[in-house]
């Protein structure tokens, strides 16, 4: 059985270099890098993205408790944030996986959560108001992909809260300019 494997892959790997195979990468002769790339590409065909409920409740749940330890200011808004931008990477990549459609949308809702969190600790906690502002965009449209109006309502929200603090912080700009002009 090995033997008709390797015979499978040897077979393919010379015919993926006889089309000059630009989907995985270089012409190099060197068949080292190629049977690297090779093998990748036929574990991700063989192994798509699938989401069980189990993993999506855990992803959900994961994002509730950063919710929670937030509220409850256990842990440092910076520790905190590294947290949740790690959290929301591994979301993002797996949206970008070919799901289901109600996978897609509940991992979308998930998606939107994490970023209106994001952006909450980057805007409230730290004062980085210009980077919450792309993760509360970022909320808005993945809510609207979840199809999910209490969330889009919550980014509304956030997103009109960057407003006050931007323009405050504008006239305190105006205001010290002209104080020292004069």
């Amino acid at each position: 059985m090995a033997n008709f494997d390797e015979a499978k892959r040897e077979t393919l790997l010379k015919l993926l270099k006889a089309a000059g195979l630009i989907i995985i990468g270089s012409t190099s002769e060197d068949p080292e890098p190629w049977e690297e790339r090779l093998e990748r590409l036929a574990g991700a065909l063989k192994k798509p993205v699938s989401l069980d409920r189990k993993t999506l409740h855990g992803l959900k749940n994961a994002t509730e408790s950063y919710w929670q330890l937030r509220v409850r200011g256990g842990i440092a808004a910076p520790d905190l944030l590294g947290t949740v931008l790690g959290h929301y990477r591994t979301v993002t990549q797996l949206l970008q996986g070919s799901l289901l459609p109600t996978t897609r949308t509940s991992l979308s809702a998930v998606a939107s959560e994490t970023a209106l969190l994001a952006g909450m600790l980057l805007s409230t906690d730290l004062q980085k108001h210009d980077e919450a502002q792309s993760y509360y965009h970022t909320a808005l449209v993945v809510s609207q992909q979840a199809n999910n109006d209490a969330l889009y309502a919550a980014g509304l929200g956030r997103m009109s809260s960057l407003a006050t603090p931007k323009g405050i912080q504008k006239k305190r700009i105006r205001c010290y300019k002209r104080r020292n002009v004069s």
